[in-house]
């Protein structure tokens, strides 16, 4: 049994950027974060054995600097109809040194993704608006009766919700559309357009 922190969320694909944020203000959703720009780094050791026990160790850099390890949970009441993770993350002075202790350790950077991310929340769940150069998501965080209800009343339909990382958007994209990207960052994706058909 995990013992938690558990991250509770789904996706759902944003097709109306100014319409969402009429629907945010109109349901008393509160900005708890402006938006910001990240960079997350996810590592793995040359075997690849974390990406194969369904792991992520990731360093997130954005206002400060944040290193995340999530690991898959099967035994959690939400999983299935959510993406459920067990999530364990420690704030850290200097990223970058950070980033050189890991090389250090023998894990090495095997995937970037940016976006820029605004934070609500809506009653007791947290929303992330994320710009990402496949498109725009919101990210929905909370238990699944009141996520589903936050879906629905941000007119969602909660048929639609995702339950993929980034980093699996972006391979069921690059799969299906062959682009040479090796990250999902907006310099690497410039002139690429991403129909949501290639992310389903």
């Amino acid at each position: 049994m995990s013992s938690g922190p558990f991250e509770v969320e789904v996706k759902f694909l944003v097709a109306d950027a100014a319409a969402l944020a009429e629907r945010l203000e109109a349901a008393g959703a509160e900005a708890v974060e402006p938006r910001v720009h990240e960079v997350n780094t996810l590592y793995d050791d040359a075997a690849g054995s974390i990406f194969a026990r369904g792991m992520a160790l990731r360093v997130r850099r954005d206002r400060g600097a944040r290193l995340t390890l999530k690991t898959p949970v099967a035994d959690h009441g939400a999983a299935g109809e959510m993406k459920v993770r067990e999530e364990l993350e420690v704030a850290v002075g200097d990223g970058v040194r950070l980033q050189e202790i890991l090389g250090r350790l023998g894990y090495r950077p095997v995937f970037t993704y940016e976006k820029y991310r605004a934070t609500y929340r809506l009653g007791d769940c947290v929303l992330m608006l994320d710009e990402t150069p496949l498109g725009t998501f919101l990210e929905i965080e909370g238990a699944p009766g009141v996520a589903r209800a936050a879906a629905e009343l941000l007119a969602f339909d909660w048929r639609e919700r995702m339950l993929d990382s980034y980093g699996a958007l972006f391979a069921k994209a690059r799969a299906r559309l062959g682009f040479a990207a090796r990250d999902m960052t907006f310099e690497a994706l410039a002139g690429v357009t991403v129909p949501p058909d290639a992310l389903r």
